[in-house]
């Protein structure tokens, strides 16, 4: 056969993934063989993955905000009655109808339901619903709704506006703008937010009913009656994040609101079609209040698995209301009825706790939580500009816990063992009688 392989034109090919092909003569004395590596420049990769919106922890359910279409719904209050086992709108709000249900931003309580409608959903990373608190809480809380808010990482001035406004039986609208300032290390808002809820109508009631004897029919004529209620809110609030993952914090707001309803009613009393009694009312009230919120918190690690928690609250609130009718009728002589009253309410609240991470699956959390609040009210009643009675009610409540809780996950078993004792004491005074209602206190474990 003749040879098919000549020596200066039979060569060899090399080759391996990520090196450049070499080719080589086959029949030189090549000891060693070297290639060089190949540079591969490759179009850009999109990775799309499905992230669980709902998770389950034990008996618990956490609903992931910040990955879902929930992100922008609005507010916060747009979205809470959407979640399992939820139910309630506008600030009120229970959990397998369990009517002690405690809303709670980050580890704050939320003393002033109306902080949820401005709240933005596009701030919020997870919200957990509790059905069975833990230690960590106050005993007589039967459910938790805890929202934890997301740190905002967009550098520089930002800002948002937003409108509402909606028709029904009553005229509701709401504005809300948020200025924002973020550095790397610092987070700023400033928020001013406007709502009113309106209601004007023209009103009858009729009731008819019967006897053995009788035919009876009241009439309510109710003409040009009025309700307004205006309320606005100015919030102000930075945080502050330390390399270790630690942050320190705190915000300030005002609140103020005033109500106003009342109009003229006309009431007849009917006996088989013969005027039995007609009474004229001319009614007048006016209510409006003051409110301060403070918090101050405070994260930090020290260590690799202790980590300490604290938040504070302070609210002071100051209301006064009065309410102001003129009767008079066939059977009640022209008179004029004025109430008065106003209240003073303050609470301080403290949490501190400090958690251990003895292994990944495995944590210890030690705490103290303390309260104090506060009531004063004072209510008068006039007849004909004549003083006919006064009471005054003032009241404190002390509250002091400790509590220690275990949580620990196997697979997907999650376990929470916990124990906590608390302290309460109780004072209901009547300063006008110099007389103490109820002093008390119990401990609680």
């Amino acid at each position: 056969m003749e040879n098919i392989f000549i020596p200066d034109k039979t060569f060899l090919r090399v080759s391996y993934i990520g090196y450049q092909i070499t080719y080589i003569k086959a029949f030189e004395n090549n000891e060693k063989i070297v290639l060089l590596p190949n540079s591969i420049e490759m179009n850009g990769v999109t990775v799309v993955a499905h992230r669980q919106m709902f998770k389950s922890r034990g008996t618990d359910v956490i609903v992931d905000i910040q990955h879902s279409l929930l992100k922008d719904f609005g507010m916060a209050d747009d979205i809470l009655g959407k979640l399992p086992m939820v139910s309630g709108s506008n600030g009120q709000y229970s959990v397998f109808a369990k009517v002690n249900t405690a809303v709670y931003v980050n580890r704050r309580r939320i003393t002033d339901a109306s902080e949820l409608s401005r709240l933005q959903s596009k701030d919020i990373a997870t919200i957990e619903v509790i059905s069975n608190p833990g230690a960590g809480y106050d005993a007589d809380i039967d459910a938790v709704i805890k929202i934890n808010l997301k740190r905002n990482t967009d550098i520089g001035l930002g800002g948002m506006a937003s409108v509402m406004n909606a028709q029904g039986r009553r005229v509701l609208d709401s504005e809300q703008v948020q200025l924002t300032y973020n550095t790397s290390i610092a987070n700023s808002f400033l928020t001013f937010s406007n709502s009113s809820s309106r209601y004007s109508a023209d009103q009858t009631n009729l009731e008819r009913f019967s006897t053995d004897t009788s035919e009876w029919l009241f009439k309510s004529n109710m003409p040009h009656w009025k309700s307004n209620y205006y309320n606005f809110n100015l919030s102000a609030g930075s945080s502050l994040y330390f390399s270790n993952g630690g942050i320190f914090g705190g915000q300030l707001s005002l609140s103020k609101e005033t109500g106003q309803n009342g109009g003229y009613s006309m009431s007849q009393m009917m006996r088989d079609n013969v005027m039995f009694e007609w009474l004229s009312s001319d009614i007048h009230s006016r209510s409006n209040y003051d409110q301060w919120l403070a918090n101050i918190y405070y994260e930090t690690k020290i260590g690799k698995k202790l980590q300490l928690n604290f938040n504070g609250d302070y609210l002071h609130r100051k209301a006064s209301g009065n309410r102001m009718n003129g009767e008079s009728g066939s059977l009640t002589a022209l008179h004029t009825v004025r109430t008065d009253n106003s209240m003073t309410h303050s609470i301080y609240a403290g949490l501190l706790t400090l958690n251990y991470a003895v292994k990944d699956r495995l944590s210890l959390i030690f705490g103290t939580n303390f309260s104090y609040v506060k009531d004063n009210k004072d209510n008068n009643g006039f007849d004909n500009e004549n003083q006919t009675y006064r009471s005054l009610l003032s009241s404190k409540e002390n509250k002091y816990a400790v509590f220690t809780e275990c949580n620990f996950s196997i697979n997907k078993l999650n376990a929470q063992i916990g124990l906590r004792y608390e302290i309460f004491k109780m004072l209901y005074e009547n300063p006008l009688a110099n007389a103490i209602l109820e002093d008390r206190s119990y401990h609680r474990l």
